[in-house]
């Protein structure tokens, strides 16, 4: 049914329905599996609204859809951190996550790749913490020290930097 009704005749918004009417009501089940690949490798994410992204990536969180996860988690940060998702907070809570579903060593080869064009506070906070899962405090102080020489009144950073030198002397 899921292939032959589902895959292959309905559009991407009957589909999310579907989606979020089944893990609403009846919660996750592994029979889902092709419509999240369907909605996550057929379609372009970008063309869902914040608010599906999101949405999407709480549920694939809570499921532990890494694929999605990484793909959502991405998007939602790259393409929305200087528009509607410019809380740093939220930023973060995002971050964490690709973090905890990338690993410590792909998570900061992204965020490094990233920064080269896109200045995201909430991905850096993260970052500083995956260099310090490293014990690369020297990589986490020059990184801050690169935020805070352009970011001169960010009390957030300045404040993460006390925080890692203090960690750094403990070790």
């Amino acid at each position: 049914i899921m292939d032959k009704y589902v895959i292959n005749k309905l559009d991407l918004n009957s589909k999310l329905a579907l989606f979020y009417e089944v893990v609403n009501n009846l919660g996750y089940h592994n029979s889902l599996e092709p419509l999240i690949n369907d909605i996550i490798n057929n379609y372009d994410v970008e063309d869902l609204s914040l608010n599906d992204k999101y949405a999407i990536f709480g549920v694939l969180y809570q499921i532990n859809y890494t694929q999605g996860i990484i793909k959502i988690g991405k998007s939602l940060l790259l393409n929305h951190y200087d528009g509607e998702l410019t809380e740093v907070d939220t930023q973060k809570y995002i971050a964490d996550i690709l973090l905890e579903s990338m690993g410590t060593d792909q998570f900061i080869m992204f965020c490094e790749k990233t920064f080269k064009q896109h200045k995201i506070e909430g991905l850096l906070y993260s970052l500083i913490n995956a260099y310090q899962l490293n014990s690369n405090y020297e990589k986490a102080l020059n990184t801050l020290d690169t935020w805070i020489n352009d970011n001169p009144d960010n009390k957030r950073m300045i404040n993460k930097r006390i925080k890692v030198l203090e960690n750094s002397s403990i070790q």
